[in-house]
């Protein structure tokens, strides 16, 4: 019984390291917010290439247009249901919680304005102006 705790303890901690990216300061979380896209959007085109059906969060077509929706999704409906609970044990997770909430915001702002993934990706885009490392479309 101690061992399958520390098993579900391990496995709960590398859940959390595994989604971590909305916790993370803006810069951070927006450089690998790109190269997760990259990642994501090269399987897609893969699978389109091999003429698969692609995969949910990996079409390039779409996503180009739809960054900000997709990460709010994800903040709510994953990042913040395991952070929240979380925070209520470990005080320390609080603050964790407080930056995906944060960045569920400016998540939010950048879907009112209707930024595209060129706008905050690109060179002059708002990842740029907040400090955030410029990751090559190719990565």
């Amino acid at each position: 019984k101690a061992l399958q705790r520390k098993l579900f303890l391990l496995e709960t901690v590398l859940h959390a390291a595994d989604i971590s990216n909305p916790s993370k300061p803006r810069p951070v979380m927006l450089g690998w917010t790109q190269r997760i896209l990259a990642e994501f959007w090269a399987q897609g085109d893969l699978e389109r290439q091999l003429g698969l059906e692609v995969s949910p969060l990996c079409d390039r077509e779409t996503g180009m247009s739809s960054v900000p929706k997709g990460q709010i999704g994800f903040i709510n409906f994953v990042a913040l249901p395991f952070f929240s609970p979380l925070a209520s044990l470990v005080s320390e997770v609080q603050q964790a919680s407080d930056t995906i909430v944060a960045n569920a915001e400016f998540w939010k702002e950048q879907d009112a304005e209707g930024r595209t993934f060129d706008m905050i990706f690109g060179p002059d885009g708002v990842a740029a102006q907040l400090g955030a490392e410029h990751v090559p479309a190719e990565a």
